[in-house]
């Protein structure tokens, strides 16, 4: 693939579709017309060519389950020395930022010490981990992430969000250890729940709600692609995580891994 002659291509393709569709009949006017489509920059600017250099290796993950390590492949046995460190830290119940590039493996870096802790502590319908997504459509696509992840296990794990169902029958394919309905949301809570920050809000305050955390022993919660949070929420939720020490009935500590987009190939030390 040749960036330049494709951006060249582009110019063509679209200077041609102006040239035709707008095709005025007096002479001078289409002579004008030519000049101002036809002008350097008018259309496309020069292409911008970025080289990314390759990120600094680390050592296996030695303090994760064989399973884990199985699991997660040629990430936890050669991460990126970013994900090694947030690993470590999560690990030991420190707050953490994972701020890195597109493609860097900021997501592994979070869900590799929550699986881990989720396969340790095999404690059927508890509450373990809170993975919180500004929009639906980011939560649903990280759900088949770990779907593949947590295929033939026992960790169980689904989306909660206002599309999700009152009641309904499961689709076939669907594994055992997924909750699809609000339902099996409630009487079998979930080891990791995906949510948006509304549907957290509203599960913490209804009485229906709150079943998901009658006997939670969350140790993590992820605000996961932060930059996104806009509005209120974005406000709120820098108190709302200070304060998150004693959110339910009973005190638990929280270890939060969020990642905004900063610096390449670094984790962040940050309280929360």
């Amino acid at each position: 693939m040749n960036p330049l002659r494709i951006a060249e291509q582009l110019r063509t393709d679209y200077l041609q579709l102006l040239t035709t569709t707008f095709a005025p009949r007096q002479e001078r006017l289409k002579r004008d017309f030519r000049a101002a489509v036809e002008r350097e920059g008018f259309l496309t600017r020069e292409p911008f060519v970025s080289l990314a250099l390759p990120y600094e290796e680390a050592l296996a993950l030695t303090g994760l389950l064989p399973e884990t390590r199985e699991r997660f492949g040629a990430i936890a046995e050669t991460p990126y020395a970013h994900q090694g460190e947030a690993v470590r830290r999560i690990l030991a119940g420190l707050p953490t930022v994972v701020a890195t590039g597109t493609g860097s493996g900021k997501t592994e870096a979070f869900l590799m010490p929550i699986i881990d802790h989720c396969l340790r502590v095999a404690a059927a319908d508890t509450l373990k981990a809170i993975l919180v997504y500004p929009m639906n459509a980011l939560a649903n696509d990280q759900r088949d992430r770990i779907r593949k992840l947590l295929a033939g296990t026992t960790v169980s794990f689904g989306v909660y969000t206002g599309e999700t169902r009152q009641w309904g029958q499961r689709p076939e394919g669907i594994p055992e250890n997924e909750r699809l309905m609000r339902s099996e949301f409630r009487a079998h809570p979930p080891d990791i729940l995906l949510t948006n920050y509304r549907m957290l809000e509203y599960l913490l305050l209804r009485g229906d709600g709150r079943a998901l955390f009658h006997n939670h022993v969350v140790r993590f919660i992820v605000l996961d692609e932060f930059t996104l949070t806009r509005g209120r929420w974005a406000r709120t939720l820098p108190a709302w995580c200070g304060g998150c020490e004693r959110p339910w009935a009973k005190p638990v500590r929280f270890s939060s891994a969020r990642r905004p987009r900063c610096n390449r190939g670094t984790a962040i030390r940050a309280r929360v």
